[in-house]
């Protein structure tokens, strides 16, 4: 929706959750945001000095790769949600996949539980990788495995093997049929 027709939508019981920042400078509506009273921050950066300080809820993990795996740890505990759809899983995977640049930078145990998650609930990695081709982005690398993943623990290697097997035999047909 536009900005007008969420301002239009606000009452006093709305929620606001603002996700990937808490810097007030970088939300998509001021003016949403100003007038909407109930705030949740779900954030992963740094915490800067001009934060949003009137969030009743700020959640904030500096060590998490992204905020999707911040939301992906959080959904298992709405416990009459079901499976989620698989727009929004796909959706979650490509943020943890854009943040932790394809799962070489950034990641830890969490960030492989939080996208097996996200699979289990039927996020697919074919899907998120047609998502970036489609929305203009110019590339999209697949690094098979650097030096650095394997100084991680052996439980770490493990989990990226198996993700990287994964993509790929999900992935043969289109790259076959891409050229890739």
């Amino acid at each position: 929706i536009d900005e007008a027709e969420a301002l239009s939508l606000i009452n006093p019981n709305t929620l606001l959750i603002i996700t990937d920042t808490h810097k007030a400078e970088m939300i998509e509506s001021k003016a949403v945001y100003e007038k909407v009273k109930n705030l949740i921050i779900i954030d992963h950066h740094r915490k800067n000095v001009n934060y949003i300080d009137n969030a009743f809820l700020f959640y904030h993990d500096p060590h998490a790769s992204s905020a999707a795996e911040m939301i992906s740890e959080i959904i298992p505990y709405f416990k009459n949600l079901g499976k989620i759809p698989c727009c929004p899983a796909d959706a979650l995977l490509a943020g943890i996949t854009l943040d932790t640049k394809n799962f070489i930078v950034r990641t830890g145990v969490k960030t492989f539980e939080a996208a097996a998650f996200l699979r289990r609930n039927g996020a697919d990695v074919t899907r998120v990788r047609k998502m970036f081709r489609e929305n203009a982005t110019e590339y999209f690398t697949v690094y098979a495995f650097s030096t650095e993943n394997w100084k991680r623990p052996d439980e770490e290697v493990g989990a990226l093997l198996v993700l990287f097997k994964q993509y790929l035999e999900e992935s043969l047909r289109d790259f076959l049929d891409d050229d890739i």
